[in-house]
């Protein structure tokens, strides 16, 4: 699996290499927390013109790419979907609605991303979603979810445990999302923010919640999620540029969360000095004040080798757009 998911107040979709992928995700669609039912956003994809074309648009280029519908995202209700899971006929009216609207759109799948899920009784409502989703889906309809890095879930999240034998029996694959661990928001000093390792925070990198996902998953239901942005910090000292070194919010050079290709166009116009770190298998650059950690082609290439080496099913990109054309 090379799955990139596609963000609908983005670039247009046919900007997408879809030669690239395997699949490609629509993100996001809407769960009305009332009832219950999803839908496109009326604000970012007005008239469903969006997702209407948006399976037919990436085939142009890879006519055997598969699309999947995404619903919810880090932005939308968790207490949403809290309540959606509680009861047997709520999670009956989401599954029709959500498999209605894919069928009607001709996606191949559909993909639940919550984030996140966060105590043992909406654990387990989860496992009877993923149930109950599998046996009213049409034979062949793929079904998958974006989850926490690391399964349980760590203390301070609620260290609440995932469904997992009804992810296995039930979804083709979890895209887990080994990223976002550091970022100048919540931090005080520059880190990397999708570590591969991390020695100095063990159980803060993607190997250690792939290795945890693995005590429980078989490897083809796990796919390692690299981040096609970055997180740009705020330097209190410019000559003080590596990790850990003490910052204070987020640098007016750049978004907090660049994208690849705004970073590389940064790093053309700054002459920044850019720095590969073999601990942590990232990539960090800084320039004056301005200091970035970010994933690039060096560390993504490690990742995919990584991926590769674990036997596990594939890697996805948070976004498929976010990369530069080069």
């Amino acid at each position: 699996v090379k799955l990139g998911y596609w963000y609908v107040d983005s670039s247009p979709a046919s900007q997408i290499n879809s030669c690239l992928y395997t699949h490609l995700l629509y993100a996001f669609v809407d769960l009305n927390p009332t009832t219950f039912t999803v839908a496109p956003s009326a604000s970012l994809d007005p008239g469903n013109s969006k997702i209407s074309s948006f399976a037919s648009t990436v085939k142009l280029k890879n006519p055997n790419v598969k699309t999947l519908l995404s619903i919810g995202g880090g932005s939308s209700d968790k207490e949403a979907f809290a309540a959606m899971v509680s009861s047997p006929s709520s999670r009956a009216t989401f599954i029709n609605s959500t498999i209605t609207l894919a069928k009607k759109y001709g996606f191949d799948g559909l993909d639940l991303d919550w984030e996140h899920p966060n105590n043992a009784s909406q654990m387990t409502n989860l496992g009877a979603l993923f149930q109950e989703w599998r046996a009213k889906a049409p034979s062949g309809m793929l079904l998958a979810a974006a989850t926490f890095y690391a399964n349980p879930q760590p203390a301070w999240m609620g260290g609440a445990t995932y469904p997992v034998a009804s992810i296995q029996a039930n979804l083709d694959w979890i895209l887990v999302m080994a990223y976002d661990f550091h970022g100048p928001s919540f931090e005080t000093t520059t880190n990397v923010p999708a570590p591969l390792y991390d020695p100095s925070n063990p159980t803060v990198n993607g190997d250690y919640g792939i290795t945890q996902w693995l005590q429980s998953l078989t490897q083809s239901k796990v796919v390692y999620g690299i981040p096609a942005y970055g997180y740009n910090w705020q330097l209190v000292n410019a000559a003080n540029h590596g990790i850990g070194a003490p910052s204070n919010g987020v640098s007016s050079a750049l978004p907090e969360n660049p994208t690849f290709a705004q970073i590389v166009s940064f790093l053309a116009s700054s002459g920044a000095t850019v720095v590969h770190n073999d601990t942590t298998v990232s990539t960090y650059a800084y320039s004056g004040t301005t200091w970035i950690g970010y994933d690039d082609a060096w560390s993504v290439t490690r990742k995919v080798n990584y991926v590769k080496n674990k036997g596990i099913r594939g890697y996805g990109f948070w976004t498929a757009l976010g990369d530069d054309s080069s």
